[in-house]
């Protein structure tokens, strides 16, 4: 990249700069800390020069946009063509409570819609009426336990115009919103959107008896994978996600490898069910977190498009453009809010969504300010929204691609992410790929060790969290919390008792039958689980169905959970 005799001079004057003038002044004025580094750990110096890349061959490291290896962007136009996609997440009580807020987010610019469900949907598997959902209907997200609901969710919402995701695992949710667009009158092939469906995450962030023994979730969720290849051109059935584990204590660098071994799993799995690698990558997105470390972050987006494009060449031997591409979905980091002096959370939203924007993200969801005091309230998710629309319209770092391409510091920041993502993910590959790390616990416990050493520096004070541990004031200002009201779920049990009297129970016992024979036989799930949702069969009747089928199911996972947890 650069000329030997060039570096050579570079290297021997930034040595001679550090030694005395840097030097000089850091003896007569001291420094702030005894190191500097990333939030990951990573050592950052006092000075970046040309010869901190110089081993860098632009065409193999860097390249152009929208070309191989991808650093510099997925795309030749950046976001000169047009804007990432915002998304706003929205889920509570019952399916018109959640149409109002949506219709309201879409009101306020959202293009993109994420529905969260609550904890007996999401987690538990379990229906309103059961009793150990009871005081959780409909608190966190909102109360999905049937095509009923899914239709109230998306009444008068253009759902063939809107792209939609579902913050769920399995097959049962998006089987309820096929079935309600059909019974529209819509092909799937119109639908777009996605499921984070992010199976091995979930162990990590959970530890939900809903959830099947690792390969049976890989199972299910290659039949999702292979119904949209089939079926749903504009649908991505899942998201290599690293979120969970980000949120959960892991670094950024261990975010990467955790994700590539996601990838390397799903991808593996298939292959198993005969997919070929190039019909199936380009449906993969990444779903990311992001944290207030602003060029770690920036320099993660760009080492994770190379490691991608490299491990899709080389190890599955793509041939298509599309499979190498690094699709992301960013989301900014809940784990990072206080609830101490919330109105602070704006600013580390607003630099996380720029890390995101510079690092290349595809789409962005940008966390409301009181999100860590309550499920967010309107005036947090506009603010959410409107600082995505600062930074559109008003911030001019959309103009260029990559505008931080050629930093010295960015550049060898990149370089050294990528190559500390690859010595985890190796290691990761000896015990056996991804499942086996999650299986014997490595996963959770390298995550428990990561957020234990967090912590730790939280409480001495060398990680500072503004308003927490340090600058720390009596509030001044009241919070205005969103609550739910409690007759939510008094009419969501309601809902069900209806639907429960009403409907055909001859046509739900057979459409449940033809269910569990699809999971019994290792026949594809999702047209057989689109027929019960539309003979009205209930979440937990139909998760009930396929997990009974699963012969690894209960026994196996719960095994395993007592194991990480002895």
């Amino acid at each position: 990249m650069f000329e030997p005799k060039f570096v050579k001079d570079i290297a021997l004057r930034a040595q001679e700069w550090l030694d005395k003038r840097y030097g000089t002044a850091a003896e007569r004025m001291g420094e702030r800390r005894k190191t500097f580094r990333t939030n990951a750990g990573l050592e950052v110096k006092p000075l970046y020069t040309p010869a901190d890349i110089a081993d860098n061959d632009y065409a193999e490291t860097l390249g152009f946009p929208g070309e191989f290896p991808y650093t510099r962007g997925s795309y030749p136009i950046g976001y000169r063509s047009r804007f990432w996609q915002p998304q706003t997440y929205v889920g509570f009580g019952t399916g018109e409570e959640t149409n109002e807020r949506l219709k309201v987010a879409l009101a306020n610019g959202q293009s993109g819609l994420n529905i969260i469900a609550d904890l007996p949907t999401s987690y538990h598997g379990i229906d309103a009426d059961d009793p150990k959902a009871e005081g959780e209907v409909g608190k966190t997200g909102v109360s999905i336990n049937s095509i009923e609901d899914m239709a109230a969710v998306f009444k008068d919402i253009p759902i063939e115009e809107t792209s939609v995701t579902f913050n769920t695992t399995g097959v049962v949710v998006p089987a309820f919103y096929f079935a309600m667009a059909e019974e529209r009158g819509l092909k799937l092939a119109q639908l777009s959107g996605t499921c984070l469906n992010n199976p091995l995450g979930s162990y990590v962030s959970c530890n939900s008896g809903v959830l099947p023994a690792p390969q049976d979730a890989l199972r299910e969720l290659a039949d999702q994978v292979a119904f949209a290849g089939e079926h749903m051109p504009k649908w991505s059935a899942f998201n290599i996600g690293s979120y969970e584990y980000r949120e959960n204590g892991a670094t950024a660098v261990q975010e990467l490898a955790f994700m590539f071994g996601n990838a390397i799993a799903y991808s593996d799995a298939f292959l198993a069910r005969g997919m070929d690698f190039d019909d199936v990558a380009p449906q993969y997105v990444f779903y990311t977190s992001i944290q207030t470390n602003l060029f770690e972050e920036i320099a993660k987006y760009r080492a994770a498009r190379r490691i991608w494009s490299r491990l899709a060449t080389e190890r599955y031997g793509a041939k298509k453009p599309a499979s190498m591409i690094f699709r992301i979905h960013t989301q900014t980091s809940g784990f990072t809010l206080t609830a101490e002096q919330p109105l602070n959370n704006i600013v580390r939203a607003t630099i996380q969504s720029l890390a995101a924007v510079l690092g290349g993200t595809n789409s962005l969801y940008t966390d409301p300010y009181d999100e860590a005091l309550c499920l967010p309230s309107e005036l947090g998710l506009r603010t959410a929204t409107r600082t995505q629309q600062i930074i559109m319209e008003e911030s001019g770092i959309a103009d260029t691609i990559d505008p931080l391409g050629g930093s010295y510091f960015v550049e060898a920041l990149t370089d050294r992410m990528e190559a500390e993502a690859l010595a985890i993910l190796e290691q990761i590959e000896d015990q056996g790929g991804m499942v086996k790390a999650v299986e014997n616990g490595w996963v959770q416990t390298e995550s428990e060790l990561s957020i234990a050493d967090y912590l730790a520096r939280v409480d001495s004070g060398e990680h500072v969290i503004v308003g927490h541990n340090k600058h720390r004031i009596e509030e001044d200002i009241e919070p205005s919390l969103f609550t739910i009201d409690p007759s939510h779920e008094i009419k969501q049990r309601q809902r069900l008792a209806k639907l429960r009297r009403e409907r055909d129970d001859g046509a739900v016992e057979a459409a449940l039958a033809a269910l569990r024979a699809a999971a019994h036989n290792d026949d594809n799930l999702v047209r057989p689980a689109i027929e019960a949702a539309k003979a009205r069969a209930t979440f937990a009747e139909m998760t009930q169905t396929i997990y009974d089928e699963m012969r690894s199911f209960r026994d196996s996972f719960n095994d395993m959970k007592l194991r990480l947890h002895a």
